[in-house]
């Protein structure tokens, strides 16, 4: 597990190698910039890390509002195989730096040799540093810097905006293969009202971070984390139009566990898209629908296992 630093911190070792951004979703074009740094450390025998955000900048400075692909916990998960993760704080006292005082603060606050940065990367106040500043002012404190080229996938770039963009067109398989991994949100399992129960399919209710990205309303399948356990699952994203809910809710239908769940972690991941959710007349045609979606399900499965 990496040691994880906050905002204002002086890492630890004497020299190192990191990877800039913002990293939300930690996707495919995100590793090829952190693996950049990997293979250097190394290879000069120092230390890993990457420097990111607790928060999204584009939503501090108020030029757009992002949800997350990742909360703060899980992608220091995910990037646990780096020495080191610099979780700051994007407030004034960082945005107001300009490019040169950003430079120093990683020769001197992150020991910094080298960095690692996409070929889009911007930093410094206003933006108005890009990756040929980068270099100028890298090289006047003796920083190696590598740029990584833009990844695309199907013609496009791969980018947290485009991720972003096809969850909440409900693209959930796509968005796997640009993430690297499935797309997934953590939370605790809170009581709902237990309608599934009551119909023979007991559901977990997820409460998420508000600001996570959610995909669009409807059914798919994936799999639900417990205690270290996978489990294969029917995943509900919706308001419950049969019993006129209003609240957007995340439900898992463990398709093999049925013990107690409440007040647990649980982790949901998305692997693909059934159906659009509908409000069905009587409890009956939602029941059996359920049981449909069960045997599609079964017959889905087997193409990731």
């Amino acid at each position: 597990m990496s040691i994880y630093y906050h905002h204002g911190d002086k890492v630890e070792f004497d020299k190192t190698a990191v990877a800039l951004g913002t990293f939300d979703g930690v996707h495919i074009a995100h590793m090829k910039i952190i693996e950049k740094v990997k293979e250097y450390a190394v290879a000069n025998n120092i230390k890993s890390g990457v420097h990111t955000f607790s928060e999204i900048p584009a939503n501090v400075m108020g030029k757009s509002v992002c949800t997350r692909l990742l909360s703060n916990n899980d992608k220091a998960e995910i990037l646990s195989d780096v020495d080191f993760v610099y979780m700051e704080t994007f407030d004034e006292s960082f945005y107001l730096k300009s490019p040169q005082e950003f430079v120093k603060y990683l020769k001197e606050n992150l020991k910094a040799e080298a960095v690692a940065a996409g070929y889009n990367y911007r930093f410094g106040k206003n933006a108005q540093g890009d990756v040929s500043v980068l270099k100028k002012l890298c090289k006047s404190e003796g920083i190696k810097v590598f740029v990584i080229d833009k990844s695309e996938q199907e013609g496009e770039p791969v980018s947290s905006s485009r991720i972003r963009k096809l969850i909440g067109d409900g693209d959930v398989k796509t968005a796997g293969r640009l993430l690297g991994r499935p797309y997934f949100i953590t939370g605790v399992v809170e009581k709902g009202f237990q309608n599934g129960r009551k119909m023979g399919f007991p559901t977990a209710n997820l409460s998420y971070q508000e600001d996570m990205t959610i995909p669009k309303s409807g059914v798919y399948i994936g799999y639900c984390t417990v205690d270290g356990i996978r489990n294969r699952a029917i995943i509900n994203v919706g308001n419950n139009p049969t019993f006129n809910g209003t609240k957007i809710k995340i439900e898992c239908h463990l398709l093999d566990f049925n013990e107690y769940l409440y007040d647990k972690e649980i982790k949901v991941e998305f692997y693909d898209y059934l159906r659009d959710e509908i409000r069905f007349e009587t409890k009956d045609l939602l029941q059996n629908q359920i049981k449909k979606d069960a045997e599609t399900a079964e017959r889905k499965f087997k193409d990731y296992e």
